[in-house]
């Protein structure tokens, strides 16, 4: 049992100063004991009288009277407080001035007895000691009472105090009596009023730290804890708590959140407490308790977090902010009743402005129905608030607590709940509330002003008051000695009390009735502005202030950057080598030298006047400044470039001089090239500036990311740049180098065949490969030759080496990544369609890629850039991310208003891919037995369904080489078009785009089924003739509705009509119908009225096959006239029998 204490505040001590000088054996501490462990029962105090029974051997009673005071002493004491405004607005607070002790020897009045002789007492006990262990138990007691009641130290002596002051005018019975809650009052339905508010980024940086200031506004000492001061108690646990809440903001890599997810992509959890106020979690199978969840929330990626429910990402953004608000110690804790129990919940600190409109704007993002309370949904700002409280709980009670064994302790920092068993303690529930008022009660009917007025060099420092029906503040002196703010006057002292709590120097104004200007100097103004102002702003009161002093300068260390005098030399245009700087102090937007600083500070501290505003000169920040200047950082290279691109240093704006700023032109100003006369195309409005951004980098020697959204030409874009280096002369000595995954190799020949034909290329891969003494324009290669042989493509230096499907190099630490870095270029371009906005430690590799050591080292980068803009969700980092990263990242979206209109409603794409090698030796063997068999028919009708059951079996070999054998190897690399599905998949993924995939075969649907579900951890939904009315229809209803589910198989026959699929942005035909009008029915589930997006169109075709062929025919329009919906493939049938063996068969013409 913790150790209990007495007189903890200076008057209770007071009265425990009879206890003092007793040399009677042993009694005091046995008189103590018998006060901790209950022994005194039916404590009764009446007119100075005490008369208590207290349990020993027998019951005992005890009686104790206090000498009153005598008429003419009551008169003196009363004269003297009501004098005193100080006294009696700390009275209204039931706090006692130590100025009454002095008021009280001044005129020879004894208000606290100074030894046990000063009373009257006596036991019934056969102890002969006075005071016997008895008495002292009661004294002890009467302590307990003395500190929550500072009136019964007058009360004792037969002053009814309230009554006394109420007679001459001074009614301090109108005080605030705080009593805690009922949960059903923490509930009850009071709508929030939401005000209209830019919906902004949410920052949780802006987020102040509080812990200090909300300890300040909290009194030492509080009455209702008898085992010490918990206050320091309270101080200690919160300082570890806002300690642990530091280490959880930091984000899980990647290889960290591999685990098995209690969180399945179809669940939707949410929140319910039931009328003990205890919280289940429903909506997740294997999953009750707030606690795991908790855990699956804070191991919850970026990437994760949008493959799961809305909900899951609301559950997902309170947390965090929950996370921040401890970090910050920006809590507060609230005591409610619930039956017979007491408990605490902990909240944001919404007294801070900041603290609550931040709350509102996580209210505005969180969906409805995440949480509810004996089944009544919880909406709006409540719903954020009681999330946020819940988690901080489950938060301060995960941290251990030193020494906590005290129903207090568990109740405030473990269990959040207690049953005070006896008639002391539950009344603790009410002294608690008491002590936590301040943190609650900001909103007063006649609330203080603080004027703020210059007056010459200094400033002068007035109390106001609000009135309802006054249309200016009223001088305080007007409310304390005009007779019209009687009614007014008390509530307005009691408020004082505390502002001057927190600025003692308010004391000696109130004492002096207001009627003298407190006078702040430059010296004592920034303790005002800085220590106190802050504290007394979260009580809601106001403060006027010169408009000058709404923002005070510091001192900052800035620079002024200036073009290094080897930028643009011999060497070209080198990133690293642009600019130099010399350091400089900004004051605001005025930079001064280091000479004109110190002149401008000689013998100065303090606020001083600078310019029309005001400077806050401390010492201590001086002293830093100083410091740095002798011991400077080192900035150079491309960290200089960033601080320029950027415009600031460590915050602090700095300035460029003409010849800097000419330089930032040159790197950022992109002019608009002719494009080139041999590009077969002709570029949209916005691949024309991609062109032109990247042939404006390339001609100063350096790269960058093209990351536009699939679908917008990015492969078009380089060939376009590639093009214009060949006219312009520039691979005369120096070629490309194009890395890429294997199944895109066919893709980029066909497209440079297409686009810019003059192009010479070749591709890299393969057993036989090698490097041709006279290279082609363009090498094409990919991401496993370039692990495999870097050594030999080393020994070239590359006009340019570009990366196609750049997220490839998303691992820096990867074989192939280290590869690719290592081959020597002028320039490195990264194409890359995927997000980076969620994954920025993969963005640091695929920009050191494309400019090396650009973002500097990992550890600095995840430090500096990803964690503040990631989990801290920090605007400031992320806007100066923007603009360091803005010359070298061009990424335009879809859905973008200045590309949408540029974009056809659906952009059709076609995919090639090689046949695998078992599966070209099965494709052969089809075409020769199958047209030995279709030659030797004579019968026309007979041939024709050769020819298409020949067409069928060869689209089953494309299709997979078990589709047409039947056998059990069905793995996906056996199959060129598999893999380049999966491939693209893989890309579309990353975007959480949803896919349709178009199959003529149900037994391809299942094969498709089987590797999607291995490859995403999802078995996607497959629609198929074989499904009843009710299923297919349940199935389009999950597609359309579920965010979890990303892919939707569909058989051609079964899903080609009479669906409405427009949550697809992503059209995939596997394998095609060879009939135009087929394909587009099929295709117009997805793009049909109610769809809200542009749709991609991937139609795989396996090159040197039949389907390139037959393609190449539709494309050119031959056949097209007999070809309808219901005509299907039988135009084929009637091609001759050596246009069909020029058709099926495999290889290059």
């Amino acid at each position: 049992m913790a150790i209990q204490t007495y007189g903890l505040s200076w008057w209770g001590q007071q009265w425990l100063n009879a206890l003092m000088h007793i040399d009677a054996d042993n009694r005091l501490p046995r008189g103590r004991t018998y006060a901790n462990k209950g022994a005194v029962q039916k404590l009764d105090i009446k007119d100075g009288h005490i008369r208590a029974q207290v349990r020993g051997s027998y019951i005992y009673t005890v009686e104790i009277t206090v000498p009153p005071f005598s008429g003419q002493e009551k008169e003196r004491l009363l004269d003297a407080l009501v004098n005193d405004p100080l006294i009696i607005s700390q009275l209204l607070n039931r706090e006692l001035s130590p100025t009454v002790l002095d008021l009280a020897n001044e005129t020879n009045i004894k208000i606290f007895p100074a030894s046990w002789k000063d009373l009257h007492m006596d036991c019934n006990c056969p102890d002969w000691a006075v005071p016997c262990k008895h008495l002292a138990a009661v004294i002890y007691l009467i302590s307990r009472q003395i500190d929550s009641d500072p009136f019964l130290v007058f009360a004792l002596h037969g002053l009814d105090l309230p009554t006394a002051l109420r007679q001459r005018g001074m009614d301090i019975d109108k005080k605030i009596f705080i009593t805690p809650p009922s949960l059903s009052a923490l509930f009850a339905n009071q709508p929030f009023v939401h005000e209209e508010k830019a919906n902004q980024g949410l920052d949780f940086t802006l987020i102040p730290a509080l812990h200090h200031d909300l300890l300040r506004l909290l009194p030492d000492n509080p009455v209702f804890y008898p085992f010490g001061d918990f206050h320091q108690v309270y101080s200690q646990q919160l300082a570890r708590l806002v300690r642990y809440g530091e280490q959880l903001q930091k984000i899980v890599p990647e290889s960290e959140s591999q685990m098995q997810w209690a969180l399945g992509a179809t669940e939707s959890p949410m929140l319910r407490i039931d009328g003990d106020y205890r919280c289940c979690v429903q909506g997740i199978t294997h999953l009750k308790d707030l606690s795991t969840l908790l855990g699956e929330l804070k191991n919850l990626t970026p990437r994760r977090l949008q493959m799961l429910q809305p909900s899951v990402a609301g559950l997902h953004l309170a947390w965090q902010f929950a996370v921040h608000l401890l970090a910050k110690g920006a809590v507060m804790p609230q005591v409610f009743s619930c039956e017979s129990e007491t408990l605490v919940r902990w909240l944001p600190a919404t007294l801070d402005v900041t603290v609550d409109n931040l709350l509102e704007q996580v209210a505005r993002q969180l969906p409805d129905g995440l949480i509810s309370f004996n089944d009544w949904a919880l909406t709006g700002k409540r719903q954020a608030i009681t999330l946020c409280s819940l988690m901080l709980d489950r938060l301060v009670q995960s941290v251990p607590l030193k020494k906590g064994d005290t129903p207090y302790d568990k109740l405030f920092f473990l269990t959040g709940r207690v049953t005070f068993d006896s008639r002391r303690e539950s009344a603790s529930a009410a002294s608690i509330a008491q002590w936590l008022s301040r943190l609650t009660l900001v909103h007063r009917e006649q609330p203080p002003v603080i004027m703020l007025d210059e007056a010459g060099e200094d400033f002068a420092l007035h109390l106001a008051v609000k009135i309802t029906d006054q249309p200016a503040p009223v001088m305080l002196a007007d409310i304390l000695w005009q007779k019209c703010y009687e009614n007014t006057r008390m509530a307005v002292l009691q408020t004082l009390a505390m502002l001057a709590e927190f600025y003692p120097p308010l004391c000696e104004y109130l004492r002096a009735g207001g009627r003298q200007a407190l006078r702040l100097t430059a010296q004592t103004l920034p303790d005002f502005l800085f220590t106190a102002l802050p504290v007394i702003r979260m009580l809601g009161i106001q403060a006027l202030l010169p408009k000058a002093l709404d923002k005070i300068l510091r001192p900052r260390l800035s620079m002024q950057v200036k073009s290094s005098s080897g930028a643009g030399g011999s060497s070209g245009f080198q990133l690293g080598n642009l600019f130099d700087f010399d350091w400089r102090i900004a004051l605001g937007d005025r930079q001064l030298t280091v000479t004109e600083f110190e002149t401008l500070i000689d013998s100065a501290e303090g606020i001083v006047r600078f310019k029309e505003q005001f400077i806050y000169l401390d010492p201590d920040e001086i002293a830093r400044l100083r410091n740095k200047l002798l011991n400077p950082p080192d900035i150079k290279g491309m960290a200089l470039t960033q601080t320029a691109l950027s415009g600031e240093y460590a915050g602090t704006p700095i300035m460029l001089d003409s010849a800097a700023r000419e330089q930032l032109r040159q790197l950022t100003s992109v002019g608009m090239p002719s494009q080139p006369v041999s590009l077969n195309a002709t570029l949209r409005p916005y691949q024309q500036t991609g062109f032109a951004w990247l042939t404006h980098n390339l001609a100063l020697g350096i790269g960058g990311i093209l990351a536009d959204d699939m679908g917008l030409g990015k492969t078009l874009q380089l060939i376009a740049v590639i093009q214009h280096q060949k006219e312009t002369g520039a691979l005369a000595e120096r070629k490309v180098l194009i890395i890429m995954p294997t199944t895109l190799l066919t893709n980029w020949q066909r497209e440079i065949a297409r686009f810019a034909p003059t192009l010479t290329t070749a591709i890299y891969h393969g057993g036989k490969r090698a490097l041709s003494d006279e290279m082609p324009d363009i090498l094409l290669t990919t991401y496993g030759v370039v692990r495999s042989d870097a050594a030999t493509l080393k020994k070239q230096h590359w006009r340019l080496v570009a990366a196609d499907e750049a997220q490839n190099l998303k691992n820096p630490a990867s074989a192939q990544t280290k590869a690719a870095k290592s081959i020597p270029a002028d320039a490195f371009i990264a194409l890359s369609g995927t997000p980076v906005e969620n994954r920025l430690a993969e963005y640091w590799s695929i920009m050191d890629f494309a400019l090396r050591g650009y973002l500097g080292p990992l550890k600095t980068f995840i430090s500096e850039i990803e964690k503040p803009i990631q989990m801290d969700r920090n605007q400031q980092v992320a806007e100066r991310f923007r603009r360091i990263t803005a010359p070298f990242l061009l990424r335009r979206l879809k859905s973008d208003k200045t590309i949408i209109s540029d974009l056809p409603e659906k952009i059709e794409t076609d995919r090639f891919c090689e046949l695998a090698t078992k599966q070209a030796a099965i494709y052969a063997s089809v075409v020769r037995e199958g047209m030995q068999v279709i030659r030797g028919e004579s019968d026309a009708f007979q041939r024709q369904g050769l020819v298409l059951q020949m067409i069928m079996a060869l689209k089953q070999v494309c299709n997979h080489p078990a589709h047409y054998l039947k056998n059990k190897q069905m793995d996906a690399a056996l199959s060129g078009k598999a893999q380049l599905l999966l491939d693209l998949l893989d890309s579309i993924e990353e975007t959480t785009e949803k896919v349709l995939i178009f199959t003529q075969f149900k037994e391809m649907g299942e094969l498709l089924q089987s590797w999607l579900t291995a490859r995403y951890g999802e078995q996607p939904l497959f629609l198929h003739g074989g499904l009843s009315r009710k299923k297919r229809d349940e199935q389009v209803e999950r597609f359309q509705n579920d965010r979890s589910v990303r892919h939707f198989i569909l058989s051609l026959k079964a899903g080609g009509t009479g669906l409405n699929l427009t949550a697809a942005s992503q059209v995939i035909h596997y394998d095609l119908w060879w009939n135009p009008a087929v394909e587009a029915q099929a295709t117009d589930r997805a793009y049909r009225i109610g769809q809200q997006r542009n749709v991609q169109v991937h139609r795989l075709l396996t090159r040197e096959t039949f389907e390139e062929r037959i393609n190449d025919m539709i494309r050119n329009k031959k056949a097209l006239a007999e070809m309808t919906v219901g005509s299907g493939e039988q135009w084929l049938g009637k091609m001759t029998d050596d246009e069909l063996e020029e058709l099926f068969r495999a290889g290059q013409d």
